[in-house]
């Protein structure tokens, strides 16, 4: 260690030593977290996962997400949800599918003119739809057309 020439009183010199070895630990602990830290830059188009990835390497490193993330993703979900149902519904129209039940084209349009912003979707907003959701996911019709997923791009 170097020799540090304090030209003042005994105390105030040693209390700047002090302070000058603390700032010294705190760099060099600073120096080993830096040099540990993993950083990875990820690259790809948009909607290729690289979001997921990141959220993934949250949950299996340990860091939960609180409520308030988790209140966060509620619209995202959301927009997803109707979103899917929308490409379901278009992509039976397109296979000529039958309903089983007719009375669900009513639905099925109410879907489809269903118009917000694909991750401004907010929970009311959303119940308002949620059954007819759930009618429609639960025909038969939906469901073949599930099927057939790999013929379209959900």
């Amino acid at each position: 260690m170097e020799k540090i020439l304090c030209f003042k009183n005994n105390n105030e010199c040693r209390e700047q030593i002090r302070r000058s070895k603390v700032i010294d630990q705190d760099l060099l602990q600073e120096k080993v977290e830096y040099y540990r830290t993993i950083r990875i830059l990820l690259l790809g188009a948009s909607e290729c996962g690289k979001s997921t990835f990141l959220k993934q390497m949250r949950i299996l490193h340990g860091h939960d997400y609180d409520v308030q993330d988790l209140l966060e993703f509620r619209p995202i979900i959301y927009g997803n949800i109707i979103r899917i149902v929308k490409v379901l519904v278009t992509a039976r129209e397109s296979f000529d599918i039958q309903w089983t039940q007719s009375s669900l084209q009513s639905y099925a349009d109410q879907i489809l003119s269903f118009k917000t912003k694909a991750n401004d979707i907010q929970p009311h907003e959303f119940q308002a739809v949620a059954g007819i959701i759930q009618e429609i996911w639960l025909d038969g019709a939906i469901q073949e057309t599930y099927q057939r997923r790999n013929e379209f791009i959900l």
